[in-house]
């Protein structure tokens, strides 16, 4: 009966030891599993913050884009504007020296007018 005892305090021993070991091990994997759980917490603000950061970048392209078009039209319209001035200032040159062919050919009939009056 003693020897019995004596081996049912060993196993209860044994027993506690390794309710011990249990116990320190669930401590242990409870404090991985709040670390995990902060971690998890601190990825998923990160990703958050990668993902406003690529939108605000996506909206940045985009306005730069718009402004780019803006600008790339404004130049066509500019020269869209000087290759009709170049047209208008062509015309007027050519209205100039018309003007100016015409009062020539004018002064050229007087002064035949006048020449042929002195000849007779």
């Amino acid at each position: 009966l003693e020897q019995e005892l004596e081996l049912s305090r060993r196993l209860l021993n044994q027993s506690e030891g390794s309710r011990e070991t249990l116990l320190h091990q669930v401590e242990e994997l409870r404090t991985q599993l709040t670390k995990a759980e902060g971690d998890q917490k601190g990825l998923v603000h990160q990703v958050s913050q990668i993902s406003k950061q690529q939108s605000n970048h996506q909206d940045e392209q985009e306005d730069d884009w718009r402004f780019r078009r803006g600008v790339e039209r404004e130049k066509e319209d500019l020269e869209k504007q000087m290759s009709d001035w170049r047209v208008q200032l062509n015309f007027s040159a050519m209205a100039s020296e018309l003007e100016e062919v015409k009062r020539c050919l004018e002064r050229k009939d007087k002064e035949r007018v006048r020449l042929a009056a002195q000849v007779e």
